[in-house]
Formats: structure tokens, sequence, C-alpha cells
């Protein structure tokens, strides 16, 4: 009698397992799963180098402040806060694509239905190093199609913001103006 309750949830349970499994590996091919690999290889490949070159133009003291300028202090001069480089600008936002792809794509094993960008948002091969060079060169290989982001457009999360700022001002100027006249 022992033996029917413990065969009956052996077999209703791997069936929900089974059918979750299958929902995110069956689109997927072994030559897409491959695909996937070699691309977050590289990425972190390419991370690796950037980090190197950030450290190295950090020793050049090229890395400076990155932002709005913080609030002077007393006794310090505007003039003592340097901007950052473009080149370390450059990095640094080449690693914060790079990662936020990254992640994203990590999260798809737990978050099956969530939307995973078609590549990392810099896909511009840079100037230099050598290395970076290349294998930027190698990375729009695999993502063919794939241009990445416009440079000029502000972070995404900035970008609401404004927005939201900008239609604040114009409903208390709509509010005021009831008021003036």
């Amino acid at each position: 009698m022992a033996a029917p309750p413990t065969t009956q949830p052996q077999l209703s349970h791997p069936t929900p397992q089974s059918a979750m499994k299958a929902v995110p590996q069956s689109p997927v091919s072994p030559v897409a799963q491959a695909r996937e690999r070699e691309r977050v290889t590289l990425l972190l490949e390419i991370n690796s180098e950037l980090l190197h070159e950030i450290v190295s133009l950090q020793g050049q003291g090229k890395a400076g402040h990155i932002g709005p300028a913080p609030p002077k202090e007393e006794g310090k001069k505007e003039s003592d806060v340097k901007p950052a480089s473009k080149e370390y600008v450059d990095c640094m936002r080449r690693l914060q694509a790079n990662l936020s792809y990254l992640a994203t794509t990590a999260e798809r094993a737990h978050k099956p239905t969530h939307v995973i960008p078609p590549g990392p948002a810099i896909m511009s091969v840079p100037a230099s190093p050598p290395a970076l060079t290349e294998r930027y060169t190698r990375l729009q290989g695999l993502f063919p199609g794939w241009k990445g982001q416009q440079l000029k457009a502000s972070p995404g999360p900035q970008r609401p913001n404004v927005q939201q700022n900008m239609q604040q001002n114009m409903q208390q100027t709509v509010q005021a103006q009831p008021l003036q006249g």
C-alpha cells in the first residue's frame, strides 16, 4: 500500500519540472547556446581589458571626477576638481554597458519572459588599445545587425526624470497663469 502513494508524487512531481524546463530550453538550439556562451566569454574578456585600461588611466592621473561637480568645500578651489579624461569616461561607459547587458542576460534564467536587449549598448570599435579594438571587431561579428545605442542619448533612468521635470514645470506654469490673469 505504501508503493502507490510514493509513485504518484514522483509521477506528478517530474511533470511540472519537465514542463518548466522545456519552455526555456525548447527555442534555444545548441548552436544558439554556443553563440551565447561565446558572446558572454568575449564580453568578459573585453571587461577584463577595460578594467586594465581603467587602472592604467587612473595611474596616469586621468581618472578625475565623473558627473556633476561636487559641492565646493572650504579651502578648496573649484579648479582642484579635475574632470575625467575622455578615454577614462569612454572605458567606464563601455564597462557599464557590458555589465548591464550581462546582468540582463543572467536574469533570463530566473525570468524567462524578461526582455533581453539585442546586444550591449556600445558596439563601436574604440580607437585604442589594440587588444580592445580587435575584441570589439569580433564582438560586432557575434551581434550581426546590432549597432548599439546612440552615445549622444542620455542613459535610460535619467531621461524619464527630465521628461517628468518638464511636465511638472509645464503644469506649474499652466496653474500659475490663471492666477496672474
